[in-house]
C-alpha cells in the first residue's frame, strides 16, 4: 500500500508578466504552468484545485469569510522503519524457539 504526503500551495492571483505572452488567459495560463512544473520537477504530482472558505480578521473585532484557491499536489513517500507495519504486509517468519509451555498449579483447586 503506497503511502502519500500532500503539499498545498495558493494559486496564483495575478499572471505574470512574460515577453511575447499577451492576453490575460495565454499569461495565466503559462504562470500556472510554471508553478505545476516546478513541484512536478521535485517529483510532487498534481491532485487538483480547491476553492475553500476562509475565515480572516477585519478590524479589531470583525471577521469576514472570504475563499482561497488552493492547488494540491501529493506524492509517494518512501518507506521507512518510522512509518510502522504496513496493511498487507508480509507475515512474519515463523519462530525457531520454541513456544512457551502453560504449566497448571496443581496444587490449588476449587
Amino acid at each position: 500500500m503506497s503511502i502519500y504526503e500532500y503539499r498545498v500551495v495558493p494559486a496564483p492571483r495575478a499572471p505574470a508578466k512574460e515577453k511575447g505572452l499577451k492576453g490575460t488567459d495565454v499569461r495565466f495560463a503559462a504562470t500556472l504552468s510554471r508553478v505545476m512544473n516546478e513541484l512536478g520537477a521535485d517529483g510532487w504530482e498534481y491532485q487538483r484545485a480547491e476553492t475553500l472558505p476562509c475565515d480572516e480578521r477585519k478590524g479589531l473585532t470583525g471577521r469576514v469569510e472570504t475563499t482561497q484557491h488552493v492547488l494540491i499536489f501529493r506524492r509517494e513517500r518512501a518507506q521507512t522503519a518510522a512509518t510502522g507495519p504496513q496493511l498487507g504486509a508480509a507475515t512474519p517468519p515463523p519462530r525457531t524457539d520454541p513456544a512457551p509451555r502453560l504449566v497448571l498449579d496443581q496444587t490449588k483447586r476449587d
